[in-house]
C-alpha cells in the first residue's frame, strides 16, 4: 500500500485535498469516485516517491522487459484500432495485464488521460518503462491523427530491438566461458 495526494472536487463544486492509501492510482480514483469525489489530480506522495526513489539497486525491478513491451504496445495499439476510445482501451490494458508493473502504469496512464492529459504526457511519467523515443512517438501519432498505425511501428520495434538484444547476449556466451576457462587454467598454473 502506498500514500497518494488528491485534489478533488465534491457535489458542491469545492476543491477538496487529502491522502489516501491504496495499491496504485487508479484504485485511488475509484475510492474518490465511490465518494462521490471527482478527481482532479492523484499522485505518490513526497515521502513514497523519495524512498523509493532512493533505492537505484531496485531500479531493475521497475522496469519491463522489451518483449513485454512490445506485447502491451501492440495490444493497445489493436484496441484503438478497433475503434475503442483510448480511455477505454487503457481501462482494458490495466485488467487484463498479468505484469504487476505494466497493470499500475497502464492504470496512471488511465487516470492522467481522464483528468486531461495527453496520452503523451501521461506516458512520459513513467520514464522506468517508456523510453524518451517511445514517448516522442505516441506524441507524433496523437498530433498526426495515426495513433494506431504509431503503435503498431512502436511495437514492431520494441520487439526487433528484443531480438537483437537477445542475439548480442546469446552471441557473448561462448567467449564468456573460454574467458572464464582461460582464467581458471591460469589461476590453476600460478
Amino acid at each position: 500500500m502506498e500514500k497518494f495526494f488528491y485534489k478533488a472536487k465534491n457535489d458542491k463544486n469545492e476543491i477538496v485535498t487529502g491522502e489516501i492509501e491504496t495499491v496504485n492510482p487508479s484504485s485511488a480514483a475509484k475510492i474518490l469516485t465511490s465518494k462521490k469525489l471527482f478527481p482532479i489530480e492523484i499522485r505518490k506522495t513526497q515521502e513514497t516517491a523519495a524512498f523509493l526513489e532512493s533505492l537505484p539497486f531496485l531500479s531493475f525491478l521497475k522496469s519491463v522487459s522489451r518483449k513485454k513491451k512490445a506485447l502491451a504496445v501492440g495490444q493497445l495499439a489493436s484496441l484503438v484500432g478497433a475503434g475503442l476510445p483510448v480511455a477505454q482501451a487503457l481501462g482494458i490494458m490495466e485488467q487484463e495485464s498479468s505484469n504487476k508493473i505494466l497493470k499500475s502504469t497502464f492504470g496512471d496512464i488511465l487516470t492522467q488521460v481522464e483528468g486531461g492529459s495527453s496520452l503523451a504526457d501521461a506516458f512520459s511519467r513513467h520514464p522506468n518503462v517508456f523510453s524518451e523515443l517511445d514517448i516522442s512517438i505516441i506524441a507524433s501519432g496523437e498530433k498526426s491523427g495515426n495513433l494506431e498505425k504509431v503503435l503498431k511501428r512502436m511495437a514492431n520495434q520494441l520487439e526487433q530491438e528484443a531480438k537483437f538484444i537477445s542475439r548480442i547476449k546469446g552471441a557473448m556466451i561462448y567467449p564468456t566461458v573460454i574467458l572464464t576457462v582461460a582464467a581458471g587454467v591460469v589461476i590453476l598454473m600460478l
